[in-house]
């Protein structure tokens, strides 16, 4: 940006300030916590700025200054920590400078941070990149179409986090291309359309139990695209696996048969939100696990998922998991978790039926956790006894698993139908729970570093003093 245009505007974006402009170089900052404009009081002062606040109306009265005096202002007095707080409570001058006005702009889009770096440079070369945590795996996608969008390289890299390739002087221009961003629901409604056209495909194929062939061949036909290796065994159960690094095995499962053939005729009825059939059952059970699990293959190639994937989509689960016995005992060797996506409501983790436990109640509260991490006490997943399913057959060989709701309700019977919001929050709580179970992998892993280190300084001890009485 040319020093020449810069202006009041601009700087205060660059400073992450919320306000509506007035007339001339007067501002309404009426949306701005107090430690914030405490914040910018600071600012003006140390350039000396005339200015007058009434109201939380500032009014300037001091030419613009330049561009560069003001960044070199905000590094003297902002990025003494980091954010990690709620929205609410952001305080800008615990930011790193150059991503102030990144962090809060994205924040008034509605998208939530947790973390964020400006960037280090040192001698004029570059020591380590911008980045940013982001509180949904959503967003993630959206924030980085966003940032491309607008002339701003960037790139998902594990654990939530997206790095931007940039200059750290950049950011202060990313910050004022974000300001002029109305909102981002486009970006988001794109995403969703390309996720529920998955679904809509796998709705409209016909595979009631012992008649899965045409759903086979769609999953045959697409599966491949995403995984290092798939086959059909003999059973009929699509298997799939796809090694990304070393991490947790995670085996991620649904089935493909429905429990009664679609009626013949029936149409797809679409409306707000929430999707049904005119006539008979809709097969949200289990085609909209099924769905999930395509469109969470496709992303994992942008959230770097660290580990092996391991997909199971079965047969005959509505006559009691018959597939699911079928699968070779070998494809779950070395499997630590299991998912299945196979339950009614918004909230369930099933983790025991009335006469098994699935999993342990550390493993289940691990996804009450990522509901927390996406959506505070607003969506909260919560443990509870559920039905039988698949992940009996897998949870009784010591497989920690549960069943996740997915938003099909009634099912089995003409009035069922899918939320659709509720099935696309599903997406957020697997890719947070893979996270969380990659940090778990790594918490494990270093326990065992420290065991081994202890164990052999112990055995290195007694051999010492084995040493010394033979000695005397």
């Amino acid at each position: 940006m040319n020093e020449k245009n810069v202006t009041w505007n601009d700087l205060l974006v660059f400073g992450g300030f919320l306000f509506e402009p007035l007339e001339e170089n007067r501002f309404d900052l009426s949306c701005e916590k107090a430690f914030n404009l405490s914040f910018l009081v600071k600012l003006l002062c140390h350039l000396r700025v005339d200015h007058v606040f009434n109201a939380k109306k500032l009014q300037l009265n001091t030419p613009v200054p330049t561009r560069q005096s003001w960044i070199e202002c905000l590094k003297t007095y902002a990025g003494k920590g980091d954010e990690g707080t709620a929205v609410e409570k952001l305080q800008l001058e615990n930011l790193d400078a150059p991503i102030i006005g990144v962090v809060r702009q994205l924040i008034r889009l509605g998208i939530r941070t947790t973390q964020s770096c400006g960037g280090h440079e040192r001698g004029g070369q570059r020591k380590s990149l911008p980045y940013l945590k982001l509180a949904c795996p959503t967003d993630l996608l959206i924030v980085k179409t966003l940032f491309n969008k607008l002339g701003f390289w960037s790139r998902i890299t594990r654990h939530q986090a997206i790095k931007i390739f940039e200059a750290s002087d950049r950011l202060y221009d990313l910050g004022l291309a974000l300001s002029k961003v109305e909102d981002i629901l486009p970006f988001r409604y794109e995403i969703n359309q390309v996720r529920e056209k998955t679904l809509e495909e796998l709705l409209s194929i016909p595979g009631e139990t012992y008649h899965e062939e045409k759903v086979r061949e769609y999953v045959l036909d697409l599966l491949p695209e995403f995984m290092d290796k798939v086959w059909a065994d003999e059973a009929g159960n699509v298997l799939g696996i796809k090694n990304c690094g070393i991490g947790p095995v995670i085996l991620i499962s649904a089935h493909m048969d429905i429990r009664e053939p679609l009626s013949i005729g029936s149409k797809l009825l679409k409306l707000d939100g929430i999707w049904e059939r005119d006539i008979g059952i809709l097969g949200a059970d289990d085609r909209a696990g099924m769905a999930i699990i395509f469109n969470i293959l496709k992303d994992l190639n942008e959230n770097l998922f660290q580990g092996t994937l391991k997909v199971a989509f079965t047969v005959e689960e509505e006559q009691g998991q018959i597939g699911a016995k079928f699968i070779e005992k070998n494809f779950f060797e070395g499997v630590d978790y299991a998912i299945s996506l196979d339950r009614r409501n918004g909230s369930d983790v099933v983790n025991k039926s009335r006469f098994l436990n699935y999993g342990s109640e550390d493993y289940s509260n691990l996804f009450e956790r990522a509901s927390m991490n996406l959506w505070n006490d607003q969506h909260r997943y919560s443990s509870t006894e559920g039905g039988v399913s698949d992940l009996r057959v897998w949870s009784q060989m010591g497989i920690e698993s549960v069943n996740l709701s997915i938003g099909f309700y009634n099912e089995h019977t003409d009035k069922e139908y899918l939320n659709l919001e509720e099935w696309h929050r599903v997406h957020d709580l697997v890719l947070m729970s893979f996270d969380l179970l990659y940090r778990e992998y790594q918490s494990m892993e270093y326990r065992k570093r420290i065991r081994n280190i202890d164990e052999k300084t112990r055995n290195s001890s007694v051999g010492i003093q084995a040493s010394k009485m033979v000695d005397r």
